[in-house]
């Protein structure tokens, strides 16, 4: 047992309904909710934050825009990579409804960048790392619009 009695390495079962879609750990929400803490005392801030539809990346998102409030917009793309090694099919998520009911920072006005697709190679994987962020920044000075600071949260 390690930080405060949460198992170190908790297994998936335990913490979701969903195999691949685990939750924070309640030491996972303290560091998350630490670090919107530390982000707000520091005067951090952000136009937006992005985060993958996956649980424990909502959840650290969620944490982190309550300290600095702030709201939480999903991006697929920069979820898991969707290694067939890994995965017997597309690892199921919650819904974005519902993940917009269970936090409220969850803002569902957002359009996805990239949208991963099942089975994915490394080398698509390595394509999508880095272009969501491209693509916002470009798409907003095609429209006129100041490019955003942006807080993108991925779990890998």
């Amino acid at each position: 047992m390690a930080n405060g009695g949460i198992p170190s390495t908790p297994s998936s079962e335990s913490y979701a309904d969903r195999i691949h879609d685990p939750d924070l750990t309640e030491f996972g929400r303290w560091q998350a909710w630490r670090v919107g803490r530390r982000f707000a005392e520091n005067g951090v801030a952000f136009d937006a934050v992005y985060a993958s539809p996956f649980l424990r990346a909502v959840q650290t998102a969620d944490e982190i825009c309550r300290e600095i409030n702030r709201t939480v917009r999903l991006e697929p793309g920069l979820g898991e990579h969707r290694n067939p090694e890994w995965f017997d099919s597309d690892p199921e998520t919650a819904s974005y409804d519902d993940l917009a009911d269970w936090f409220d920072t969850v803002r569902l006005d957002h359009d996805p960048v990239v949208i991963p697709e099942f089975p994915e190679h490394h080398e698509e994987a390595e394509r999508r790392a880095g272009r969501p962020p491209g693509d916002s920044s470009r798409r907003r000075e095609r429209t006129g619009q100041t490019p955003e600071t942006c807080f993108w949260l991925v779990m890998a």
